[in-house]
């Protein structure tokens, strides 16, 4: 039984005995090059038990490679295994204590059986029980990978999932939000007769926008993957990153406006501020879209201001702001993004958050310290 090199894992001290346990794991032990390869054949690149992993869940994190857990510790398991022991019984055995049952509950984003629950984000499958005790239990655990078709996702995968997750969310959160709408309105609709048309009419346009949201997850998924696909293709975007939200970035941004740069005598003979036309760095700004909504980041920004129409990283979209909003529940990607690139090149001193002269002046202190 040659645990070195292998997919079971005895990095921490003293679990090359653990995995040569055979009260614990007497298939295992009389099996395991078989065992080993089996394991392989579905993908698994390493497996872990008892609390090789903080019991803080949220450090389960995902490490590029799929990873099998048996048995393990942390704040989304039930030790008692109530529902799973009677699972267990009823396959016709007897249970015992190494078979190690356990129950877990969570919101997170899974997919579970009788046997396994699998976190697809994090590329983990927690097995519910002990597998390697014997072969009616490792065998239940092995259907359960072909039924729940578990494979090793990459990271961009992940992400468009975490970003789909984000969307049915916000979607959500809306329907109820126009449903609680409409519930109140017809309530109102009762008592309050005189005002029946404009109530009517607002009930009426809500409902038109609660059935325009009421699609199903296929065809979000496919929008979501169309959109991506096309900003992936777009030629305003310099730099673009897809993870749990999108990052992407336009390059640097100069502002041509008229600024103070000095004084000069007028024909009067007195002494006026000069005023000229200036090309003026902004910055690389990043736009980070997720979560229903849109920030920026400028890692040249001058005090809380990445724009003069941002301030810290809350973009002021003016007249626009409910164009933007459409945007982003209506999954328009790649229309935001030319919103956003308009947005990054303009300047309204009416509107703005502090006056581009600040962003010229600060560019010359930066010159005079360079220098």
């Amino acid at each position: 039984m040659k645990l070195k090199g292998s997919i079971f894992n005895i990095e921490k001290k003293g679990y090359e005995k653990v995995w040569k346990n055979k009260k614990y794991f007497p298939l295992l032990t009389e099996n395991f090059n078989t065992i080993t390869e089996r394991l392989k054949d579905l993908g698994i690149e390493e497996v872990l038990a008892f609390d090789m992993i903080s019991n803080n869940w949220e450090d389960w994190k995902n490490e590029n490679k799929l990873r099998l857990v048996i048995m393990p510790i942390c704040n989304i398991i039930n030790q008692e295994g109530t529902s799973t022991k009677d699972f267990i019984k009823g396959l016709g055995l007897e249970y015992t204590d190494e078979m190690g049952a356990i129950d877990i509950t969570t919101d997170e984003i899974h997919e579970s059986t009788f046997s396994v629950v699998y976190f697809k984000t994090r590329n983990l499958i927690v097995v519910k029980f002990n597998p390697f005790y014997n072969t009616t239990l490792l065998d239940e655990t092995i259907f359960s990978f072909e039924v729940l078709d578990i494979k090793k996702l990459s990271e961009e995968t992940i992400g468009n999932i975490l970003l789909e997750e984000q969307w049915f969310s916000n979607i959500e959160d809306r329907k109820r939000g126009l449903t609680a709408d409409i519930v109140n309105i017809n309530s109102r609709l009762e008592s309050m007769k005189e005002d029946y048309i404009k109530r009517h009419r607002e009930r009426l346009n809500k409902t038109r926008q609660l059935k325009d949201l009421d699609i199903n997850k296929d065809e979000i998924r496919l929008k979501i993957k169309q959109e991506l696909d096309k900003l992936k293709e777009n030629t305003l975007i310099k730099k673009l990153t897809i993870k749990d939200k999108i990052y992407l970035s336009f390059g640097d941004i100069y502002i041509n406006a008229q600024v103070k740069t000095g004084l000069e005598i007028n024909q009067d003979g007195i002494e006026v501020p000069k005023v000229e036309m200036k090309k003026i760095y902004i910055g690389n700004l990043t736009f980070i879209v997720g979560e229903g909504k849109v920030t920026v980041e400028n890692p040249s920004r001058v005090d809380d201001y990445e724009h003069p129409h941002a301030n810290g990283g809350t973009i002021c979209f003016g007249e626009v702001s409910l164009k933007a909003s459409q945007h982003l529940i209506n999954l328009e990607l790649n229309k935001l993004v030319k919103l956003l690139y308009s947005w990054a090149f303009s300047y309204n001193e009416g509107d703005a958050y502090c006056k581009i002269q600040e962003f010229y002046e600060a560019r010359i202190e930066d010159k005079n310290e360079k220098r």
